[in-house]
Parts: C-alpha cells; sequence; structure tokens
C-alpha cells in the first residue's frame, strides 16, 4: 500500500491512513459499486383522508331533532319542511318524525322530516292503492280469460 501512495503525491495524512477500501480506493481512480439498488422516488405517495360526506339516515327512518340526515359539499339535496341546513350545507332534522326525500318542481331533491302520524297515514294510502291496483288486474284478467284472450292458469 505504501508503494502506490508513495507514487501518488497526496498528503501526509493520506499516507497514514491505512486501506479502507472506501475512501482511498476512490481517490485512487477504483470504483465503488453499489451493494443495493437505488428505489425510485414518487411523486404520488400521498392521499388526504375521507370527508365522511353523503347520506346518513335514509328514506323512512326514524329521526329525532338534530340528527344529521346529509353531509355535502354544495346544494344536491335541498332542506324542506322539518330540516335545516349548517353553513357546510349539512343537512339536520329540527323535530322528531321520519325523513323523507322528495323531487320539486325544477326536480331538485328535497329532504324533509314527517311526523309520524302523516308517515302512517301515506304509508296507509300506498297499501290501499297498492291493492286497488292488484284487485283492478285480476279482474281485468278474468275478463280476458272470459273472453278467450287469455288462457287460465292450471
Amino acid at each position: 500500500m505504501q508503494a502506490i501512495l508513495s507514487g501518488v503525491r497526496c498528503c501526509a495524512f493520506l499516507q497514514r491512513q491505512q486501506y479502507q477500501g472506501g475512501v482511498l480506493s476512490t481517490l485512487l481512480g477504483g470504483v465503488r459499486t453499489a451493494t443495493k439498488k437505488a428505489g425510485g422516488s414518487s411523486c404520488n405517495g400521498r392521499d388526504s383522508i375521507g370527508r365522511r360526506l353523503g347520506l346518513k339516515k335514509i328514506g323512512g327512518q326514524a329521526v329525532i331533532g338534530g340528527n344529521i340526515i346529509i353531509r355535502q359539499r354544495g346544494q344536491r339535496y335541498r332542506p324542506g319542511a322539518g330540516v335545516g341546513m349548517g353553513k357546510d350545507h349539512t343537512l339536520y332534522a329540527l323535530g322528531q318524525g321520519r325523513v323523507r326525500f322528495d323531487l320539486d318542481n325544477k326536480k331538485r331533491q328535497v329532504v324533509s322530516v314527517e311526523t309520524e302520524e302523516r308517515w302512517l297515514q301515506r304509508c296507509k294510502e300506498h297499501l290501499a292503492a297498492t291493492a286497488a291496483r292488484r284487485v283492478a288486474a285480476e279482474a281485468l284478467r278474468l275478463e280476458r280469460i272470459a273472453q278467450g284472450w287469455e288462457k287460465a292458469a292450471a
């Protein structure tokens, strides 16, 4: 080692150093190879956490005053009767009842809270209308069978 360093003009400090494979070999012109492959860098390696937006209560679900119905950005859903809107467009119930989703005359979705009595009345009306449609459909089927347009079920 001393013979190699004596031919090269360098400071006395380097001449006193023992060969360690790293510092002196690169100074003397050696090439040091990597022992581990370099990993590439990524520009897209981060993400923000979700904001937990969306429906918190669905149509027909019971709510009490202060319950959050929808968290949203902008006014995708509009507040109706019995529903308030926060400064971040969150819709919440003002009183006790059941959630109802409707469309207004401009085809925008409106969320309202109905009282329990009104909701039960609407359910009864819906069931009565459904039963009336079924009775009418069955009467029409029987009439077609009588006229020979349709075969009777076996």
